[in-house]
């Protein structure tokens, strides 16, 4: 899918729309709460930017695809575990059909439910739960799941443990291995909402090269913003990345 320079502007503005609404509220001393919302919003609008402008330079910049190569194939793995931290209790949809997240800088990655099935006019629905999700990693960690595969139980239904398999191009198959039971019998079911990996590299020596090259990615994406955004107010993203400390291995 072909990236316009409109979707990067688009996405770029509205980060520098967020980062002065941050700084402002920040001064006025701003409530826990909101502040996570919104340095949340920010790293996730960040990613997607990010996201979509390395897929274009993919194309265009056979440097930058090197680097980018070299970078996804430190993220091979054949078998990485990922554990349930949060589950959350849905009125509609009764499993998850896309995941999404990233790479977080301790070497974990941290991934939240971002769609569930319309189970409409399916008596089965209730009993089922995703059994297998496909995706992609990208060179800068980030990672969509979509759901590829589904199956049924009376009882344990909610998915607590699953393992990856991440190729060298960054292709990712998901397997659930274990569920937990859901004892919400009338009016909703559990599904999962956030699921976090163990320490994902084989190595601190291989962690610290993957970030040293997210670095130089980055770079090269923050100047190729620049010259798109030219008439916008200057924005460097990587420097002004807001992350959340808060994220920790459970």
């Amino acid at each position: 899918m072909e990236i316009k320079d409109r979707q990067i502007i688009r996405r770029s503005t509205k980060l520098r729309r967020l980062s002065e609404k941050i700084s402002i509220y920040e001064k006025k001393g701003m409530n826990f709460s909101s502040a996570f919302n919104y340095k949340n919003k920010f790293s996730e609008l960040s990613n997607e930017l990010y996201r979509l402008v390395a897929q274009r330079l993919i194309k265009e910049d056979p440097t930058f695809k090197e680097l980018a190569t070299e970078n996804t194939s430190l993220l091979k793995n054949s078998y990485l575990l990922f554990k349930t931290t949060v589950q959350q209790m849905s009125l509609t949809g009764t499993h998850a059909t896309e995941l999404r997240g990233r790479l977080s800088q301790n070497g974990h990655f941290y991934c939240s439910v971002k769609k569930t099935n319309l189970p409409i006019f399916n008596i089965f629905s209730p009993y089922a739960y995703t059994s297998e999700f496909i995706g992609k990693i990208d060179c800068l960690g980030n990672v969509i799941l979509q759901k590829k595969a589904t199956r049924h139980a009376l009882f344990k239904r909610v998915p607590s443990k699953f393992y990856a398999e991440i190729k060298e191009n960054g292709e990712v198959r998901l397997l659930t291995i274990d569920c937990d039971g859901d004892f919400l019998l009338t009016g909703g079911k559990n599904i999962i909402s956030k699921i976090i990996s163990e320490y994902s590299f084989t190595n601190l020596k291989v962690q610290s090269e993957f970030q040293r090259r997210k670095k130089q990615l980055e770079i090269i994406m923050d100047d190729y913003i620049q010259k798109i955004t030219a008439s916008k107010k200057p924005f460097l993203f990587s420097r002004c990345l807001i992350t959340n400390k808060n994220e920790q291995p459970e």
